[in-house]
């Protein structure tokens, strides 16, 4: 079963949707030119299925939903695991401050840590968990094509 990719327009098996469009957010998050794009990426908290501005995503029992029409549920923890054929861990990630009940994909968490916890770099201890979940290595980068 294929669809189209939202931004370029590739077809796609379902359950590789998130991988790719990965790809493209993570070009767009870090200033990579794509020439293959027919539509644009939302500026803000761009969905992770199809890179529009108005899906919803969270994690239930392990596993992420959202109301995107492209949107499948997968195991968090298996795809925030880097792999060969699926190196992308743009996964959701419940926000872990007091209070904060947002979940938002991890290529977008700087977004809502800058506009919802402003001082969060200065605040968070070097060797808090926070980092490691949000942070993009750069074997993933080099599998996505994305330069250092």
């Amino acid at each position: 079963d294929k669809c189209a990719c939202r931004i370029c327009g590739k077809p796609l098996r379902a359950d590789s949707r998130q991988n790719h469009v990965g790809e493209h957010l993570l070009q767009h998050m870090l200033g990579v030119p794509h020439s293959q794009m027919t539509v644009s990426i939302a500026p803000l908290f761009p969905c992770g299925f199809c890179g529009g501005p108005s899906c919803s995503i969270s994690i239930d029992h392990g596993r992420a939903r959202s109301n995107c029409p492209l949107a499948y549920p997968f195991v968090v923890k298996t795809a925030a695991n880097s792999s060969t054929s699926k190196p992308s861990t743009n996964v959701p990630i419940a926000c872990p401050y007091t209070h904060c009940e947002q979940t938002h994909w991890k290529y977008n968490f700087h977004q809502h840590l800058d506009n919802h916890h402003p001082n969060w770099r200065s605040t968070l201890p070097p060797a808090a968990p926070l980092f490691s979940l949000i942070s993009v290595s750069e074997d993933e980068q080099s599998k996505l094509r994305v330069p250092e």
